[in-house]
């Protein structure tokens, strides 16, 4: 099977910088603005870029979700990582205990689904990922419930 080429993708950077957020009007023709056609491809691209930068061959593992669609694995997988899974609440919360306990020097990305568009990532989750040297990675490809469709989700995330 001939391998697919790379499909860029967006991330939250691309769109907001320290400064200022990216005119809507503007997006299209930035130069810093990949599109994809699915949150699939965008999570590989994402997940491809991070071990070509980060060659450690000890950051192997994406922690996802224990409840989530093969999507989300399949991506991962095909970047060249091992699949962690944690556990996730009858809310479809994190379970930040088995979470913690997942979280190793082996980690090079978390990635949290936002489902519906319910909750947020919690933001002592985002620094125990970031003290461990991992990126956050949000999934908001599923949250058409989205109190605020216009706002950008995954804020707080390294991509989106």
């Amino acid at each position: 099977m001939s391998k697919l080429p790379a499909t860029p993708t967006l991330q939250l950077a691309d769109l907001v910088s320290r400064s200022h957020a990216v005119s809507w009007q503007n997006l299209p023709a930035s130069r810093r603005v990949h599109f994809t056609h699915n949150g699939r491809a965008g999570i590989y691209q994402y997940l491809l870029a991070l071990a070509r930068a980060t060659p450690d061959a000890a950051r192997d593992v994406v922690l996802v979700p224990a409840f989530q669609c093969p999507t989300v694995v399949d991506p991962a997988l095909h970047a060249g990582f091992k699949v962690r899974f944690y556990a996730i609440t009858e809310q479809l919360q994190v379970d930040q205990a088995d979470f913690l306990r997942k979280l190793d020097k082996s980690v090079a990305a978390t990635l949290f689904i936002r489902y519906f568009g319910v909750g947020d990532i919690p933001a002592e989750l985002i620094a125990a990922t970031r003290d461990a040297g991992a990126k956050v990675i949000h999934d908001c490809s599923h949250s058409f419930l989205s109190n605020a469709p216009l706002d950008l989700a995954g804020k707080q995330a390294d991509a989106a």
